[in-house]
Parts: structure tokens; sequence; C-alpha cells
């Protein structure tokens, strides 16, 4: 009985003294410890900015992780909100823009920065803009439409342009002095830039015909263009460009980046890196057109925040019957691959924006909802010439 109460009361001091030296062993040093836990501070310098009467920009202090990319939570609300409701939940950029609120409604951001370490999430404490105020239009007899496509047109035809907040128009069929009195009337003005092909119309044509790269399908008059020359670049930019800055553009709907989905090369995907980051120069908003296979891939890489603003995407939920130019429902797996792809697009805080064609009523109701829903603005085109 002695020898067995001897053995219980050895292993149990043996199992003190184990569990009082083991941390002694190894201990990590304080620098270990901080090293293995990324810093990231609070967010600071949350501002919200004004532009026009219902547009709302925020932006924050970038802060830097060794190691890590720190990405942020963006949310709103409205003060008659209990809750927030999210804008971007992973955008690395220090900026975003909201359009397109209630007028006369007050705002306010919240800003939570993180990084993703090891499968964990470290968060920083959030930040907050103070609240900022929509300005209150005065009431007309009609609500104005968000946004308007109207590349068909020439300023003759201006008169269709009065119901929208937002329109796109063919910079060549427009004067100086109608962009200057469409801003005037309260608009915001995007000039059409296509910088994927070239039609055979413009008077630059033969210019550049040796750069084409072959027809465009469904539109014969239309080749795609050679975007890594040089030449056609420094065009873009430096001439076409300049030229419809200095119109007084408050945007450029730039068309046609889809020519690197015909062709998948490095040199065309920087060719097209180039000229948006020079049209960058003219500190106008950049809408892509399209070109989802370009637009997924920079945003994959996080550059899509340092060359653009915005996607526009055709035919989500309508597709065009190009024979016989009638409109009809989208197929559902590629409606789905588009709300997929546009998801992304939003999370990495990008605008986005619906071109939809001859949407019927129930469809039109279905896309209300869907753009409600997201944040989105859309415009139910009549027909494929945009008139």
């Amino acid at each position: 009985m002695k020898q067995i109460c001897k053995k219980i009361i050895s292993l149990i001091f043996a199992t003190i003294m184990f569990a009082v030296i083991l941390p002694f062993i190894y201990m990590p040093s304080y620098s270990e410890v901080a090293a293995a836990t990324p810093a990231v501070k609070a967010q600071t310098e949350v501002r919200a900015k004004l532009y026009g009467h219902d547009d709302i920009h925020v932006s924050w202090r970038k802060q830097t992780v060794k190691g890590a990319t720190v990405r942020y939570r963006v949310e709103y609300k409205r003060s008659t909100w209990s809750k927030y409701r999210v804008l971007s939940s992973k955008t690395t950029r220090n900026y975003y823009k909201k359009p397109d609120l209630v007028d006369g409604a007050a705002y306010k951001f919240k800003v939570t920065p993180y990084v993703i370490k090891n499968g964990k999430r470290y968060s920083g404490r959030p930040g907050y803009s103070s609240y900022i105020y929509t300005l209150k239009k005065i009431s007309t007899s009609e609500q104005l439409k968000d946004y308007g496509v109207f590349l068909g047109i020439n300023e003759d035809e201006s008169e269709k342009l009065k119901d929208y907040k937002l329109v796109v128009i063919e910079p060549s069929e427009f004067s100086v002095q109608k962009v200057q009195e469409l801003k005037a009337a309260g608009k915001k003005v995007y000039g059409y830039l296509n910088i994927g092909s070239i039609e055979e119309y413009r008077p630059y044509y033969e210019r550049f015909e040796h750069l084409t790269l072959g027809v465009y399908e469904d539109w014969p008059d239309e080749r795609w263009i050679d975007i890594s020359a040089p030449e056609w670049q420094s065009f873009i930019i430096d001439e076409l460009g300049k030229q419809y800055a200095e119109m007084g553009f408050d945007g450029f709907f730039l068309d046609n980046a889809d020519i690197y989905y015909i062709k998948q090369t490095e040199d065309i995907y920087q060719g097209l890196g180039a000229i948006l980051t020079g049209l960058k120069k003219y500190n106008i908003v950049l809408i892509i057109n399209g070109g989802d296979t370009f637009v997924s891939r920079s945003v994959e890489e996080d550059t899509a925040g340092s060359m653009f603003d915005g996607v526009n995407q055709e035919t989500v939920f309508t597709k065009i019957n190009f024979d016989d130019h009638t409109y009809g429902e989208q197929d559902p797996e590629e409606t789905q691959y588009f709300k997929e792809y546009l998801a992304d697009v939003k999370d990495y805080g990008l605008m986005v924006y619906l071109l939809e064609y001859g949407a019927d009523r129930t469809t039109a109701n279905k896309i209300g909802d869907y753009c409600t829903r997201n944040g989105f603005i859309w415009y139910n085109a009549k027909s494929l010439e945009l008139d």
C-alpha cells in the first residue's frame, strides 16, 4: 500500500513540474507573436463628399500591412435605416463612389479594414464618415430616368435626352455648345469612344486600316483593331481622347474591350491597359462597355481600380436576334454567368450599368428588381440603333 502511495505522489509531482517547466522550454518572443499577428490599425480619415446632387464619393486613409494585402469592407446607411448595407466587401482601393442616391436624404459611411493571413481574418476598428445630405431637387411633373444610351441620334434630336439624368452620346454628332447645354440642364454626359475596333465610316478608317484584324461578327462595316499598336494607342489617348475631353464630357463610354476575348494575348491585354491608363489623365469617369474577359482578369490582378471606374454590360436579361433584329429573353445560363460576373465587379467597388434591348413589362420588372437590390442602374433600349 505504501509503495502505491509513493508512486501516486511521485506521478503527481512529476506532472506539476512538467506543467511548470514546459512553457519555459520554448516561449515565443514578443516580436515573433507580433509578426504572426497582422497589425491592422483602426480606420481613420473617412470622408464623404457630394458630387452633383445625388452622388457621394467616400475616401479614407490607405493602410499597409507587411506581408498582406489590406482590403476594406465599405457600408452605408440612410439616417432612417437601422442597419448598414454593404457596398463592397473586399475592395483594395481607398475610395468608393455611390451614385444615384435618394434626393434630400442623409447618408453615413462605414469602412472596416482587414487582412487575410493563413486563412484567418484580422480586422481593424471601423471608421465612420459624418452624415452628408444629398440635394433635394425641385419636383417635376415627370420623374427623370437614371440612364439612357443614345448613340444613334445627333444634336438636332437632343429633345430625346430631356427625361434622363445620365446620357451616353456619340461625340462626333454633337457640338461643344450642345454638350455644355446638356450639362447646364443638370445632366451627366458621357461620350462614346470605340477603343477596340474601327468602323468603315469613320474619317480616320483609311489611316488605320493596316491595323485591322478581321470583320466584327454581326457588324459587317466594322473591324477589330490591333490595340497593341503604339500608333493606335497614341491616337485614342492624345488625339481623339483629348478632343472629346476638351468638349467637356463627364465620362467616356469605352467600347469593344472584347478585343481581348477575340485575341487573348499579353500584348492585347497590355495595350488595353495602356489606353485606359492614358485616358485617366483627363480626370473623367471611364466606363467599359462589355469586355468581361479583360475586366475579370484586371479585377483578379487588382489593377482594375487604377484603370477604370465601372462597367456597362449589355444583354444580361435580354438577347438580340441579329437575323431579324428582334429581341427576346436571354438564355438562363448566360444570365446566371453575367450575374456572377457583375457580383464580382460590384464587390470590387466598381460601378455597374446594364443596357438591355426590347424588354417587355415582365422582364423589365425583373431587371428593375435586380438592379434595385444591387445598386445598379439600367436602360431599356427600344432598338439596336439606340435612337
